[in-house]
Order: C-alpha cells, then structure tokens, then sequence
C-alpha cells in the first residue's frame, strides 16, 4: 500500500463533523484534554478561506470537566459551535491552558457555563476560564459565570503574524468574580473586540489585580470597546493596563472602589456606588449563587447605560432587555 498516496487522496476530499452532541458527561482525572477535535483543512485569512471546512452542528452542553492535566475543552474548525451549561472546575492542573475554548472556529457561542478554580502551575501562560482564540471570527461569550480562576478571566488573543487574526468577539452579560491576576486579557493583534454589560467583582485580597490587561503579542490590540460594564473592587488598588494598544473606546461604565480617579478615559463614568443586593459571595459554587449582583431599586446604573446593536435579548437573569436605555451591568431592572 503506497501510504503517501492515500494521504493525497483524503486530502483532496475536504472532509468534517456533523451533528455531533456531546451531553450530560463527567469528565475527570484526564491528561491532556478532556474534549477535543482537529482538522486538516484549516487554512485561511481574516478574508479568504483557502481550504477550511468547518464541522457543523457541534453541540456540547451540560457536562462537567473536571481537574484535567491542561485545557479541559477546544473546538477546533467549526461554524457556530454551541457550548453551554458546562461546568469548567480545578482544570489545567499540570500544565498551561485556559478551561474551554474555540480555535480557528466562526459564530461559536459558549453561554451559560461556568469556569473556577482554574490552576496556575509556575511559568503557565493561560489559567483562566474562557478564551477567543487563533483565526476565530465573531466568538460570543455571553451568559457565563467566570470566578477563582488563578491567572485572568476571559482571554482574547492571536499572535502578530499575517496569516492570524481574531476578529469581533464579543464577551456579554457575564459575571467575573474573584480572578487572580488580572481579570480580562486581550492580547496580540486582536481586532474590533466588544465587551460589554458585564459585572467585575474583585474581593479585597487581591490587591494589585490587572482589571483589563491589552498584552502585547508580536503587536498591539487594535479596536477594543467597553460599555455598560460595572467594574467592582474592594482591593485597596487594581489597575486597567492597557499598554499601546490603539483605538480603545470606554462609555457608561461604573468604577466603584479602589481604581485610579481618571483611568481609563471614560467620558462618561460612573463613580458610584452600584448598590448591588449582596455582592462577593466568595468561591460558591452554581449559577444560582448569583442574585447578589442583581440592582437595588435606588441603584445609579438603572436606565443609565448606552444602548447596544444586536445586544443579545435578555439578561444574565433571562429578563428581557429594555429597547430604549439600558442599565449598566448584567442585570436589567
């Protein structure tokens, strides 16, 4: 059998996935990676698509990983990949990675998951619970619980090469509470990122925490934006480090606590107390731990947000949004 040539052969004949459920699963104690899928036919730009074939129909919900050696999920080559009501605990224990992921995929959507207590090995370059990652275009991060991870958040990063790119993500209505290091991380030359009506919630031992992190990754982000978001810290000082990234945009956020009084440039902060019902429950676990960060009646984010294109159609609380002016944060009143 001349192996070579039957090698030619499949690779002329794009090939993928298609209606494939992976549901209702206990994934542990694995090394490397709990789920995972690869293509070959994988190539393309930010514009052009040489010979990529996305799988289709991928769904992945209502599973649980937990303590896996590095990432517990990638999705690698699909077209609108839908990842949700999972539950990312004590993963990459042995080695770099965020939680769960999209690689070279459009329109995936991970929504209504949570990621916690994510491990930070010494010299690790991901711990963090969701990312955006290489040659994704319009990635979706909405509806997440995101807390006690060791190094960061949420992450959306490509390296400064011409043939990668990552474009349009957005990351919605989520809860980040209590992340280790910095909070959101975008790194590398990433493109027309859009974060918005999200809660940041940093307790007070974790003093020196980098609330948005722009990195340089062989080059700056570009057209990154910030509004409705309620940026909450009981640490004595955290920072927004934004580096030389270029063409940053913030409006309408709430900074409460302790945070410099004129960074970032926000024409229109709020610095306020948001008056959450009870916010900082510290570590707990499930995503019905989660009222706390709901608005008290008197609070100065209601009805005083920026209103939003395609802004999704509810809130973390599955309230339907307002169509005129929106509160600030995940919840609306």
């Amino acid at each position: 059998m001349n192996v070579t040539r039957d090698a030619d052969v499949s690779k002329r004949v794009p090939t993928y996935f298609e209606n494939v459920l992976i549901r209702g699963c206990y994934i542990y104690d694995v090394d490397r990676t709990g789920i995972s899928n690869k293509s070959a036919w994988q190539k393309r730009t930010l514009h052009e698509n040489i010979d990529w074939t996305p799988s289709r129909n991928i769904v992945i919900r209502e599973n649980t990983f937990e303590k896996t050696g590095a990432n517990a999920l990638i999705v690698r080559v699909a077209d609108a990949p839908l990842v949700e009501h999972n539950v990312f605990t004590h993963c990459t224990i042995k080695g770099s990675g965020n939680a769960s992921f999209p690689f070279n995929c459009d329109n995936a959507l991970f929504q209504y998951n949570e990621a916690c207590f994510t491990k930070y090995n010494e010299g690790d370059a991901d711990a963090g619970g969701f990312d955006s990652d290489y040659r994704c275009k319009n990635t979706v991060i909405q509806y997440n619980y995101n807390h006690d991870n060791e190094y960061g958040g949420v992450l959306v990063c490509c390296i400064g090469r011409n043939d990668i790119f990552i474009d349009g993500t957005i990351i919605r209505y989520n809860i980040f509470e209590n992340n280790k290091h910095h909070v959101s991380r975008v790194s590398g030359t990433t493109t027309n990122t859009r974060i918005y009506n999200n809660v940041v919630f940093t307790g007070q031992e974790l003093n020196g925490t980098d609330i948005i992190w722009h990195k340089s990754w062989r080059g700056y982000v570009d057209q990154t934006a910030y509004y409705n978001n309620i940026f909450y810290t009981r640490a004595e000082e955290c920072e927004f480090n934004l580096e030389k990234s270029t063409n940053n945009e913030f409006a309408y956020n709430v900074f409460f606590g302790g945070y410099p009084e004129s960074e970032p440039e926000d024409p229109f902060r709020i610095v306020k107390d948001p008056l959450f019902v009870n916010p900082g429950r510290g570590g707990e676990m499930g995503m019905n731990t989660l009222n706390g960060y709901q608005l008290q009646d008197r609070s100065p984010c209601i009805n005083t947000g920026i209103r939003i294109d395609n802004h999704g159609e509810h809130d973390f609380w599955n309230r339907p949004l307002d169509d005129g002016q929106p509160d600030i944060g995940a919840f609306e009143k």
